[in-house]
């Protein structure tokens, strides 16, 4: 869920280069931290809420640092790791320490020269902390803003848009709570920044307070989900505010089945919960008659179940599919052979669109299922088949 990111540009094991270290671990941190050079720490736990909502902030400030031979940046994970989770005498998480090069006595107890970061989890909060103690001067990476912001002129022709899914972050300048959501809230954009019909935005709502007025705004950061459609009824989203929990609230809004950060889609992507009972059912049928009334059964779900809607309704529709392909060409004999045919075509990668390649992986994961289901029936078959025997075999004896 913590996603480590790997920034290092390059690394000489017998140069002492200053770089961003996302996974130091007390086997290097002698080699690495060797007092010559200030060093910013960060050490956290992975199931840590505010760890996760800090990690793009020290990623960002590990890349801008990531060429600089003055300054080290580096992450512990201090749960996983008890040496230097003792020697830094971690209370809470995160924790962020700044190691001042050791003095001309050549003290080497690292608390000799330690200040601990207690300012604003920003990674601009974190640059003037450094420059403040170091005086070296850190530019900071720009960040690509993948949010729509929201003005008085094109509020209503973004968020009323009867074509698009819109999720509103309604924000103030001076809002502690706002910056933190940020960094997590950018995320949620990035995600979706190539789906259409899905736009991630924001307005300043203490500027544009007629509008924050309308909508009932009464607290800072407030989100605000708008459904496609012409009756844009806003809901209210008030549930974690990281950034996986956002994009799994706008996967089931919207019927998608994309992971955090776009370029992934979920585990088993394709599958439909409620279109596996019907799958199971079809495939555990004796007879085709039965098969018939189960995919006509299915069918009528397609229409008539709400949840079933974008991605998800064509994962859906896919199933109707195979039951179809399975009573026409060959039952178990049609698996495989279709199997073998995406798994041929997802070779072929580099031909491939990222479009093309995720509805083969849907279609894949949905044809699989159909077929674990025929192995399980088949192995339950073989059991009681060898119950049979062992019960004859002792009756004969």
């Amino acid at each position: 869920m913590y996603s480590r990111v790997v920034l290092l540009l390059f690394l000489v094991f017998t140069c002492s280069y200053a770089l961003y270290y996302p996974d130091l671990t007390h086997e290097d941190f002698d080699r690495v931290i060797d007092g010559s050079k200030p060093a910013l720490i960060e050490l956290y736990a992975p199931w840590c809420g505010h760890c996760q909502a800090l990690a793009p902030e020290i990623e960002r400030l590990g890349e801008s640092v990531s060429n600089d031979t003055r300054i080290i940046v580096a992450q512990v994970d201090a749960d996983k790791d008890k040496v230097l989770s003792q020697q830094f005498e971690i209370q809470g998480y995160p924790t962020i320490k700044l190691l001042l090069p050791r003095s001309k006595s050549g003290k080497k107890n690292v608390s000799d020269a330690v200040v601990e970061y207690t300012g604003e989890r920003t990674a601009a909060g974190l640059v003037a902390f450094l420059q403040n103690h170091t005086n070296i001067s850190i530019a900071l990476a720009p960040v690509e803003s993948f949010v729509v912001e929201l003005t008085d002129e094109n509020f209503d022709r973004v968020v009323l848009d009867p074509y698009s899914h819109v999720l509103v972050e309604f924000y103030a300048p001076w809002c502690s709570h706002c910056k933190m959501l940020r960094p997590q809230y950018e995320k949620v954009a990035k995600t979706y920044r190539h789906v259409k019909g899905v736009v991630i935005a924001a307005i300043d709502a203490d500027k544009y307070g007629k509008i924050a007025e309308k909508y009932r705004i009464t607290g800072f950061p407030t989100l605000k989900y708008f459904p496609a459609g012409k009756d844009k009824k806003p809901m209210e989203y008030d549930s974690s505010r990281m950034a996986v929990a956002m994009v799994d609230f706008m996967n089931r809004q919207v019927g998608l089945d994309i992971e955090l950060g776009g370029d992934e889609l979920v585990q088993d992507a394709g599958r439909v919960e409620v279109m596996d009972t019907f799958a199971r059912d079809f495939m555990q049928s004796r007879n085709e008659s039965q098969r018939e009334s189960i995919r006509q059964a299915a069918t009528e779900a397609l229409s008539s179940d709400a949840s079933l809607k974008g991605q998800v309704l064509q994962n859906a529709k896919f199933y109707v599919t195979v039951m179809e392909r399975y009573s026409q060409k060959g039952g178990d004999a049609y698996l495989n052979k279709e199997l073998e045919k995406i798994e041929k075509q997802l070779k072929k990668s580099k031909d491939l669109s990222p479009t093309q390649r995720n509805n083969l992986l849907r279609k894949q994961n949905i044809i699989k299922f159909f077929a674990s289901i025929k192995e399980s029936e088949q192995l339950k078959a073989q059991a009681v088949g060898d119950a049979l025997e062992e019960e004859e075999d002792d009756d004969a004896n």
